[in-house]
């Protein structure tokens, strides 16, 4: 369940269930980006669903977050570039089961952005 939160009178949700990275239209910046638990058997996208966990559990400072596709004007790109130079805070959802997340915050983006 996805409630969100309520600002001014409008309901923010906090992901959105179909992408990694969430920016509602009425914010300027990135809310949220996501990491799923991989399901068994099912067909992993991003290898960052495959390290996240040990990263953050081994205590790593960073972890690695794929980028969609190979276009970095793409808007989920252009959301993390816009989040890392403007220094915005995000929430980071860690995948901890199908369909279930444990909220880091706050995490920030630092580096490795595909060049325009």
């Amino acid at each position: 369940m996805n409630l969100g939160f309520v600002f001014q009178g409008e309901r923010f949700p906090l992901i959105n269930p179909q992408r990694s990275i969430f920016k509602p239209q009425q914010m300027r910046y990135l809310l949220s980006s996501k990491t799923v638990f991989p399901k068994s058997g099912a067909k992993v996208w991003y290898d960052d669903q495959c390290e996240v966990h040990r990263q953050i559990f081994e205590g790593e400072e960073a972890v690695d977050y794929a980028f969609m596709g190979q276009n970095p004007a793409a808007a989920d790109n252009r959301w993390l570039r816009e989040a890392l130079e403007n220094h915005i805070p995000i929430i980071y959802f860690l995948g901890i089961a199908p369909g279930r997340y444990q909220a880091v915050l706050p995490a920030f983006i630092s580096g490795g952005m595909p060049r325009l």
